[in-house]
């Protein structure tokens, strides 16, 4: 009688029943899931705007009519995750590119009866430090949603205005403090986070810091809080 067919046929049985038992085990596949190692580390990259409340122009200590239009840029992650059972701290290094886009006019002449129109596109480069603490939510197998809160440290290490098609460039790297507060919601590895970001200092921009202003602009500085707005989306491990 020949039994080899058969026997091969009822082992191959045989270990698929113990894989879907295996499987079906509530502790499978839970054991050591991302959100529950000791540490995680990470990436993220995403888009962001800015958005200033009180924002006003003032030149010679005159206030004129100006307005500010946010514009979408971009921005880039890096960090680790100490876990602590539904608790977390979140220490990240962050690269950020804002820009704005910023128009006004100076009165001129007798009694001010004319004005001269400005239009002013601004690109501003940081590096950032934050440190984050956070609260899973939910926490159940691949499946995490997130909120947290805490300081960033901001460097601008980069300033640009464009206005009439020439460039002037901030040669004083300035030093910001914002507060964040965010959620995140992450399946297995990947995630997306939305995080909003209040400056707690005035984020003032001075004409005068820029190298080569022409004259007639020295004076005017910008009188505006920003506050940020983020997504973005990045893997874990």
């Amino acid at each position: 009688m020949k039994k080899g067919k058969w026997e091969n046929n009822t082992f191959y049985c045989i270990l698929l029943i113990v894989g879907l038992l295996a499987l079906s085990h509530p502790g499978y596949g839970q054991r050591v899931p991302r959100s529950q190692k000791p540490l995680n580390v990470g990436f993220k990259v995403g888009l962001n705007a800015i958005s200033s409340t009180g924002f006003d122009v003032y030149s010679e200590g005159e206030l004129v009519n100006g307005s500010q239009t946010n514009k979408t840029g971009y921005n880039a992650n890096a960090f680790f995750r100490i876990n602590l059972d539904h608790f977390f701290m979140q220490p990240e290094f962050e690269w950020h590119l804002y820009k704005q886009d910023f128009s006004f006019s100076i009165p001129t002449g007798e009694d001010n009866a004319g004005s001269i129109p400005y239009d002013i596109s601004q690109d501003l480069q940081t590096f950032n430090i934050n440190i984050l603490v956070g609260y899973s939510i939910i926490k159940n197998g691949p499946y995490v949603f997130n909120a947290y809160a805490g300081p960033s440290f901001k460097y601008n290490y980069y300033s640009k205005l464009d206005i009439s098609d020439k460039v002037f460039r901030n040669t004083d790297a300035k030093y910001k403090s914002y507060g964040i507060l965010g959620l995140s919601f992450s399946i297995s590895k990947f995630f997306v986070d939305m995080r909003y970001e209040i400056s707690i200092v005035n984020t003032d921009i001075d004409f005068s810091d820029y190298t080569n202003i022409p004259e007639r602009l020295q004076n005017v500085c910008f009188k505006k809080n920003e506050n940020i707005l983020s997504f973005s989306c990045g893997m874990f491990f």
